[in-house]
């Protein structure tokens, strides 16, 4: 019986294929077989979904019964583009309007097939179906028992994607005036949530920033899409291919005197990372190249005149800097030069990190690169010994960690934090699911809670002052470790860390009553502490928001971390 099926609606694909031909996708006599063909395919899904999943059947269902008559759709509109409605010819006109028509009633399909997909095989995604201004799912898909559970979660992150190309269609040749992507970035958005695994999401996401020029966004979304389990298939073309639009972008900024700052910096970066990802071994080149972006990003960061100054900017350019670490640590590559190029971006953020609530941008991207440089250890620290005990991040990570202990306003929720301490997700922990430069950091932390919004600020701090930890009582030397911890510092007169006795930042006493009285150029005196923030804390968004939010770290921290967590680090690391 299903074979029988399955050749009935092979009949009418090669019936539609020969109609296209001669008639227009919008004719009668093409919407009669392209109905059936839709109604055949549904009903198989939903009546025997492994034997349809096992003959191809939904792939088949997209190309016949949409993807077919979008292309022919297509070619018959290049005349419209940016036009508005009043502008077009009548037949242009009314070729938009059929073309509207077709992917409104395209997405009921895959909309009403969604539900029915939840509802026939009993399980429970909980998208939102009746408002697509939704960013992401309410809640982790319930995998109904059996052996398609995978599949089903598949199919339904399918459908999505589907939706969100549908949408795309729809904004690029049916809509007038400034388009508008939302209602497609959202059904990705949805789509990520369900899967992080797979690459598609964030390739369509990536093609989205290429239509607004967002060649930031696009080479961060490329290369997420790369680097989890199942990459998009032809993501490294389309990242090989974005690096050369970069490449072009900067010839031509070079004819031009009215080139903002952050679009040229933007360029220069995604251009430095182009090459470390063609590239087949270290050079002096590349390593001088870093050191004069590195210069200039420095610059930007500190006179706050630049749009990279936002938390989904710097965001980005730290995922983008683990991907280049990933590859060529895989590949065995450049790897020095694009580890140094990671420190160097991350030291940039240790010592720009503004005061107030304006630090909120550094602080989660700062936290996922400590995160990455804690797992990889070994590899920075003895093999390539990258981070000697006198490097300056050490000072940069001293100053850092301290302005973050100093801060007052991390009183009140200190009690609060128990339960929501080493287990918690952060928005930042979040956004990486997936993502295989941070996996083993993943696995090791074993986040099983959504950190309250009114705690991330804390949990985030908390998490950020254990590296000191984590680096004072691990990375050890003939020299000793290269930062030390006090951890029955309490007042504003001592600092939780300070540098190793060697460093050439620490000139006067290694001591922390010395190092707190000298107040030297590597340390903060207690008028350098962060001011108190605001009480009321605000989620941090990493999906394009470009509002700083309020900080809200705590004082509180010599005691909280001495009695506990510096032990459970210690635990944690002996059993990676």
């Amino acid at each position: 019986m299903a074979a029988s099926v399955v050749a009935a609606a092979a009949a009418l694909e090669n019936s539609i294929k020969d109609l296209l031909q001669s008639h227009s996708p919008a004719d009668e006599a093409v919407i009669r077989p392209r109905q059936q063909l839709r109604l055949i395919y549904k009903e198989m899904l939903l009546t025997d979904f492994d034997f349809a999943q096992s003959h191809g059947c939904e792939s088949m269902l997209w190309k016949n019964g949409f993807y077919r008559h979008i292309e022919e759709f297509r070619k018959r509109l290049p005349r419209t583009k940016g036009k508005s409605s009043v502008d077009l010819e009548s037949d242009d006109a009314t070729l938009v309007r059929h073309f509207r028509r077709f992917l409104d009633e395209s997405s009921g399909f895959y909309l009403e097939l969604l539900a029915c997909l939840q509802q026939q095989l009993q399980c429970d995604l909980r998208c939102v179906l009746v408002s697509v201004q939704a960013s992401s799912l309410q809640s982790a898909f319930a995998r109904p028992p059996g052996s398609s559970s995978e599949a089903v979660l598949s199919s339904c992150f399918r459908c999505l994607v589907f939706l969100g190309d549908l949408a795309r269609y729809s904004t690029l040749h049916c809509s007038a005036g400034s388009a508008d992507f939302s209602v497609a970035r959202n059904y990705y958005m949805q789509a990520l949530h369900l899967i992080p695994t797979n690459g598609t999401a964030h390739n369509q996401l990536a093609v989205l920033c290429t239509y607004t020029e967002d060649l930031l966004g696009a080479a961060y979304h490329y290369c997420r899409s790369m680097l989890v389990a199942k990459p998009f298939e032809t993501v490294d073309e389309n990242l090989k291919r974005l690096f050369g639009r970069v490449s072009r972008q900067i010839e031509k900024q070079k004819k031009q005197t009215d080139v903002g700052g952050d679009v040229r910096l933007v360029a220069l970066f995604l251009q430095r990372h182009g090459a470390l990802y063609h590239a087949t071994e270290d050079s002096a080149d590349l390593d001088q190249q870093w050191l004069e972006l590195n210069a200039e990003l420095c610059e930007a960061l500190a006179t706050d005149t630049t749009r990279l100054v936002t938390a989904h900017s710097l965001f980005a350019m730290a995922c983008i800097g683990l991907f280049s670490c990933h590859c060529a640590i895989t590949q065995q590559k450049a790897v020095r030069c694009a580890v140094t190029a990671l420190v160097n971006f991350l030291c940039a953020l240790l010592e720009h990190c503004p005061e107030g609530a304006a630090a909120l941008p550094f602080l989660a991207s700062t936290k996922l690169l400590l995160d990455w440089l804690r797992e990889h250890s070994t590899l920075w620290w003895e093999r390539l010994a990258l981070l000697p005990t006198d490097h300056r991040f050490w000072s940069l990570l001293v100053n850092f960690l301290n302005k973050l202990a100093a801060n007052p306003a991390f009183n009140a929720s200190v009690s609060s934090l128990p339960a929501f301490e080493q287990d918690s997700e952060l928005p930042e922990d979040e956004a990486v699911r997936g993502f295989l430069p941070l996996d083993s950091v993943r696995h090791r932390q074993g986040l099983t809670h959504t950190t309250p919004v009114n705690l991330e600020n804390v949990v985030r701090a908390m998490s950020l002052l254990r590296f000191g930890t984590w680096a004072s009582a691990f990375l050890d030397g003939s020299e000793g470790p290269p930062i030390y911890y006090n951890p029955t510092a309490a007042s504003s007169e001592s600092r939780l860390f300070s540098l190793q006795p060697h460093h050439p930042d620490n000139r006067h006493s290694s001591s922390w009553a010395g190092v707190a009285r000298a107040g030297s150029a590597g340390m903060l005196t207690g008028a350098d502490a962060l001011s108190p923030l605001s009480a009321s804390p605000q989620r941090l968004s990493l999906a394009g928001s470009e509002d700083a939010q309020p900080l809200n770290p705590s004082a509180a921290l010599g005691a909280r971390i001495g009695a506990g967590g510096a032990a459970g680090y210690a635990s944690a690391a002996a059993a990676a």
